[in-house]
C-alpha cells in the first residue's frame, strides 16, 4: 500500500480534451497550507531530543521529572489517534517545570508552537 501521508497540493490543472490535454505543475506547498506533518513530526522530535539533552540545567529532582514527561509526550505523539488531552497535560507540566530556566522555557514554547499546528 503506498504511503499517502505526506502528499502535497502540487497545484495541477488539466485542460483540453481527450486527444491534446495540457498539464501546468506548479508546487504551492503542503495541502493544509503549513509544513507537512512528517516534518512538524520530525520538528518536534529534534526539539524534544534537545530538551533531554538540557535537563541537567534543572535540579536533579525536577530533571528527572522533566525528562520523563518528555518521553512520554514523545511517545503520545506518534500514537494513532493521539489524545489531545493528554498532549495538553504534558505541554502544561512541561511548561510549569522548566519556567525558571530560559532556554529550556523557549524550547517548550516552541514544543507547544508546533505541536499546535499538528492536524487533529
Amino acid at each position: 500500500m503506498a504511503e499517502l501521508s505526506n502528499i502535497t497540493n502540487t497545484g495541477v490543472v488539466v485542460g483540453g480534451d481527450a486527444n491534446r490535454s495540457t498539464i501546468s505543475v506548479g508546487r504551492s506547498g503542503p495541502a493544509a497550507g503549513g509544513t507537512g506533518e512528517v516534518q512538524l513530526l520530525h520538528q518536534l522530535d529534534t526539539l524534544l531530543n534537545d530538551l533531554l539533552a538540557a535537563v541537567g540545567q534543572l535540579p536533579a529532582e525536577r530533571a528527572g521529572e522533566v525528562a520523563s514527561e518528555t518521553v512520554r509526550l514523545k511517545g503520545e505523539l506518534v500514537k494513532p489517534g493521539r489524545d489531545l488531552g493528554r498532549i495538553r497535560v504534558l505541554l502544561s507540566s512541561l511548561t510549569t517545570a522548566v519556567a525558571t530556566v530560559a532556554p529550556l522555557a523557549g524550547l517548550v514554547a516552541d514544543i507547544t508552537d508546533l505541536v499546535s499546528r499538528l492536524p487533529h
